[in-house]
């Protein structure tokens, strides 16, 4: 039984039969470059460890990949939070009620929506921040242990309104 090795994505399968291998699409007992598995390349058809440039382009790329993962984590949590708060259907509707409080010129009425707002903003402050945390970051593992300075994360929560879609409309129409 043999080593082989897929030349196209390096798919390693142990103790197996060459014949059922072509060898123009699989090394047969290739001498393994002493490196991680990304690291390797097909170089002219001998399989070799990709340079220290090529390496840097491999690293770079993940540690790319990994920031765009991570900062669509940070606003997910952050948009999912706001939810749990507030529907979709309730920030749609506050939209439309600051909008109506503006139209009608109700401050009363504008006055009770500004601290949603602003919480919100708030929110997307943070937000914004933990990406530069990670944009800032080195490494994967630095990318992964950026984010949320979760103490202002969990003051920020403490501090959300209780404005409601009913007492803003009741300011609208008079009932309140």
């Amino acid at each position: 039984m043999s080593v082989v090795i897929n030349k196209q994505n390096f798919q390693r399968i142990a103790s197996a039969n060459t014949a059922e291998y072509r060898e123009g699409d699989w090394w047969i007992n290739p001498i393994e470059p002493d490196c991680d598995r990304k690291y390797w390349k097909n170089d002219n058809g001998t399989l070799a460890e990709m340079t220290s440039a090529e390496k840097q382009q491999i690293d770079d790329a993940e540690l790319i990949a990994a920031k765009i993962e991570r900062k669509a984590e940070v606003q997910a949590e952050l948009k999912e939070y706001i939810e749990r708060a507030y529907s979709e259907d309730e920030q749609r509707d506050f939209l439309l009620l600051l909008w109506l409080a503006s139209e009608q010129e109700n401050q009363d009425a504008k006055n009770y929506i500004y601290p949603l707002i602003a919480w919100v903003q708030n929110g997307q402050t943070l937000m914004r921040e933990a990406k530069q945390r990670i944009e800032a970051a080195a490494d994967a593992e630095s990318v992964e242990a950026a984010g949320y300075d979760y103490e202002a994360f969990y003051f920020w929560h403490q501090t959300m309104p209780g404005v409601t879609t009913q007492q803003a409309g009741e300011m609208l129409n008079g009932e309140n």
